[in-house]
């Protein structure tokens, strides 16, 4: 039988993109390096973000993410 080349299905779904974001920590905004799907996905990152840290995300990015 011939063998199957394995599939990365991890690697299909998520966008390992980096991206430095700004989070509000206290009074003070903190620059953050992630990946493109923690800011589509990651609900604590989101909580973390102010209305300002969010106009620093490219805007199809945050349509996508804001809208989920």
């Amino acid at each position: 039988m011939p063998t199957a080349r394995a599939i990365d299905v991890y690697a299909a779904r998520v966008d390992h993109t980096p991206i430095t974001v700004t989070i509000t920590v206290g009074v003070e905004r903190v620059e953050l390096d992630t990946i493109v799907d923690d800011i589509q996905r990651n609900l604590t990152l989101w909580r973390n973000m102010d209305l300002a840290d969010w106009n620093n995300v490219s805007e199809p990015l945050r349509y996508l993410a804001l809208t989920r």
